[in-house]
């Protein structure tokens, strides 16, 4: 292979339409893909597009550093349709797709993208004119060889695969706006949901900071039966924040108390054989502090109120990792 004779056939990639294609590729490839700048919708068929006008130009040029070639238009029809059958295999042959990605790297297998093919017609133009009139490059042998090398790298360099989606799992959740007990309100959230059971999160939270003691009991009923919650923890926040310093939910409720019910159950078998939904029966049992009366009747007793709920509880595949609340 001639070096001069490489030299003046990688001229044409120093032409600004080859430039700027290659400089979009590299661009779009590297820097605006996953950068929320663009959708992907654009930053992928901008690869795409530009891609399919420089790779036969490319090829041409590769072709004509190896082997001495007429510019009678052929080199260019083969590249053209090599390139297309190319990037058409690519995008709608699975197998193709798998076996590129192995050995070239990510690559999405999306037939919508057969939509960017039409650049490749543009090449075809480019291509046609520049063989049917031939101009004496001006560009320097470094500036060629650095146009040919750096298109190269760019076509075959592929952006960075997109980050893997987090794994969905199954959870269930219970569909529950704050409860009013008497003496203050109570929310509801399910805190853990495995193979083997459920764990429910109950705060009570009192109103004007009055003491508000509060009385837990749970079950969670499907159609053919109920499962008792089990009563694990009931702690005011600030003994539970003593050991989980900086834990956010409990620091901002203070004041509150939290009970933690746990169900043991199949949950496996449950989902596999399709019980999506089921029922929460809470029932709270709430105890405020009586209020002094002013005179000598001395202070009323603490009033208590017993309330009970049915919450629809949904078992679903949620994204992981879970944000319970």
């Amino acid at each position: 292979m001639s070096v001069s004779r490489a030299l003046r056939a990688a001229a044409d990639l120093t032409r600004p339409a080859p430039l700027i294609a290659t400089a979009l590729l590299a661009v779009n490839d590297h820097v605006l893909k996953g950068s929320g700048w663009l959708p992907g919708a654009v930053t992928g068929k901008l690869s795409d597009v530009a891609g399919l006008f420089v790779a036969p130009i490319a090829l041409v040029c590769v072709v004509r550093c190896v082997v001495p070639a007429r510019r009678d238009g052929h080199l260019a029809a083969a590249a053209l349709a090599m390139v297309a059958l190319g990037f058409a295999l690519l995008k709608t042959s699975p197998a193709v797709h798998a076996a590129v990605n192995v050995v070239w790297g990510h690559h999405v297998l999306d037939p919508s993208d057969l939509w960017c093919l039409p650049s490749v017609l543009l090449a075809w133009v480019w291509l046609g004119d520049r063989e049917r009139h031939p101009v004496d490059p001006g560009s320097s042998r470094f500036g060629s060889a650095l146009a040919l090398v750096g298109t190269l790298v760019v076509c075959a360099a592929t952006s960075k695969a997109p980050p893997v989606p987090p794994p969905q799992v199954p959870m269930w959740s219970i569909a529950a706006k704050p409860l009013d007990v008497g003496c203050g309100t109570a929310a509801v959230w399910v805190a853990k949901s495995g193979k083997t059971g459920v764990g429910v999160t109950v705060r009570v939270t009192p109103r004007a900071d009055q003491p508000c003691v509060a009385v837990v009991a749970a079950s969670l009923k499907f159609a053919d039966r109920a499962f008792a919650g089990r009563l694990v923890v009931s702690k005011p926040a600030g003994e539970l924040l003593a050991n989980n310093r900086g834990d956010r939910e409990l620091a901002e409720h203070a004041n509150a108390t939290y009970h933690y019910l746990a169900f043991e159950l199949d949950n496996e078998a449950r989902w596999n054989r399709g019980d999506r939904m089921a029922t929460f029966e809470l029932a709270i049992e709430a105890t405020g502090a009586g209020a002094r009366v002013a005179s000598e009747v001395g202070p009323t007793p603490a009033a208590k109120t017993t309330r009970t709920w049915s919450l629809p509880a949904t078992h679903a595949f949620v994204d992981f990792p879970v944000n319970s609340r």
